[in-house]
């Protein structure tokens, strides 16, 4: 509100709602609280294991049994 009053021009009232918005995007204006939900914690490991990616790095080098 202070960097709004402060605005002498149009472009520096630009600047601060841009710098709003990229703070709080205008899609998400008018959202009650409790709908925001926390991001899962999602792992490379998790990630890489759902695709099946342990299936194409089998083929590349050793096994751990063999390597031991």
């Amino acid at each position: 509100m202070r960097s709004l009053k402060e605005a002498e021009s149009e472009r520096e009232v630009d600047d601060v709602d841009s710098k709003f918005n990229l703070h709080f995007p205008p899609g998400e204006a008018g959202v009650d609280e409790g709908q925001y939900k926390r991001p899962k914690r999602k792992s490379m490991y998790s990630t890489f294991s759902k695709a099946g990616l342990w299936e194409v790095a089998s083929r590349f080098g050793c096994s751990a049994e063999q390597l031991g």
